[in-house]
C-alpha cells in the first residue's frame, strides 16, 4: 500500500525544501538512470528515498 501511494504522486509534486535537501543524490540517481529532464530526476530522486525510509521503518 505504501510503495502503492509513492508511485501515484502526481507529476511536479515534489516539495522545494526535499528538492533542496535531495538535490546531489537525486542528480547523481539522474545520471545513472539517464532521466532526459531534471523534473523527472527530482521526481524519481524523492520516490526512491521515500521507499527505502518506507522499508526501513516497515
Amino acid at each position: 500500500m505504501k510503495i502503492f501511494f509513492i508511485m501515484s504522486l502526481p507529476r511536479g509534486s515534489v516539495k522545494s525544501e526535499l528538492i533542496q535537501h535531495n538535490m546531489t543524490k537525486c542528480l547523481f540517481n539522474c545520471q545513472s538512470i539517464l532521466l532526459t529532464t531534471i523534473e523527472d530526476c527530482y521526481n524519481v530522486g524523492y520516490r526512491r528515498e521515500l521507499q527505502i525510509k518506507n522499508r526501513i521503518f516497515s
